[in-house]
């Protein structure tokens, strides 16, 4: 029970000392030092879909920087993004869901179905859950300077629910993959046309590159922090 109580007490100090640390560096930050962190943000994804697009668009909005940062196509495309993630919730309240579950569900749904008897049967589904995934895999990584904004490579891989979202994912790459093998083995009058060698090998190479050194493969990016932060209560 001490030690419980001493692990809850160095977290509560870290964490107030983090809060307090943040607040006043952004009280010395000056407009164009959060311009360029607001531009970091924005880079750091390909399009306008993906973790965090309504909080981004709104600290733009705030700061006055949204007409300048995004021009009129691509808020018509934040506007499509919007109408597609929407969500009702208690039927009067307006929620945003940040991506949904699209290509991993696909996945896991489309390997239940091949492990039954009835491919022969279901062969218009299958065709058009192998043509979404292989319409779904990212075809080239993030654009521009891509490593400058902390990004990982995502040409090959899969993300969650589908390109708008544009972060690989391992486990959904390795999902999708997969059944894509499963499927290329399988007669084309009933998976439909095969996907091409090259961007199998592609999500293999994206894949290994998300391996640690321990043998375990990193949900997003490969793992950039030291292992004594493991130890931080904080971590678990």
């Amino acid at each position: 029970m001490i030690m419980m109580g001493v692990e809850l007490m160095l977290e509560y100090l870290v964490s107030e000392t983090l809060v307090v640390v943040g607040e006043k560096a952004l009280a010395i930050s000056n407009e164009e030092d959060l311009l360029r962190s607001l531009m970091t943000v924005i880079l750091k994804r390909k399009g306008p879909g993906g973790l965090g697009l309504i909080c981004t668009v709104m600290c733009l909005y705030i700061t006055g920087h949204l007409n300048t940062v995004f021009p009129s196509e691509h808020r018509k495309e934040i506007l499509r993004y919007m109408y597609c993630h929407q969500v009702f919730f208690l039927e009067s309240n307006y929620l945003i869901q940040s991506f949904g579950s699209q290509e991993w569900d696909t996945g896991f749904a489309l390997q239940a179905l091949l492990a039954s008897d009835l491919t022969s049967e279901i062969a218009p589904t299958l065709m058009k859950g192998h043509d979404f995934i292989q319409k779904s895999q990212v075809k080239d990584n993030p654009s521009g300077d891509f490593k400058s904004m902390h990004r990982h490579i995502s040409k090959g891989s899969w993300t969650f629910s589908d390109q708008d979202h544009g972060w690989q994912v391992s486990d959904c790459t390795a999902e999708a993959l997969k059944c894509c093998l499963i499927f290329s083995m399988m007669p084309a009058e009933i998976v439909g046309k095969k996907m091409e060698p090259a961007r199998l090998y592609d999500a293999v190479n994206v894949l290994l590159s998300l391996q640690s050194k321990n043998g375990g493969l990193a949900a997003w990016e490969p793992a950039g922090s030291a292992e004594w932060l493991e130890v931080s209560p904080m971590t678990t």
